[in-house]
């Protein structure tokens, strides 16, 4: 209950080098992922007060009493909300 099988840290740090090398030989057999634009992201929260501040932002839709959500144009504006999102506080102060 109270255990875990894991590495020691340089094997680990071994295997991620090995694994980290055999995908580099074989970067080209990927591609990146893309999601389809625009990109809807929806946030539940255990209070309702976080979706009630957040909902007077234009750009956040409140869609139920403990949710909020946000469309996006690519990935990159999805990251900077969710970035936002974990950063931001009632007290902050400028």
């Amino acid at each position: 209950m109270h255990s875990a099988r894991t590495l020691t840290p340089q094997a680990a740090c071994d295997l991620i080098r090995e694994k980290v090398r055999r995908a580099i030989v074989r970067r080209s057999d990927f591609s990146p992922y893309r999601l389809p634009a625009p990109i809807r992201i929806e946030v539940r929260f255990k209070h309702r007060g976080p979706a009630e501040v957040l909902s007077y932002v234009r750009v956040i839709e409140r869609s139920d009493s403990h949710s909020i959500r946000f469309v996006g144009n690519d990935m990159v504006e999805v990251a900077r909300f969710l970035a936002f999102l974990t950063e931001y506080r009632l007290g902050l102060q400028p």
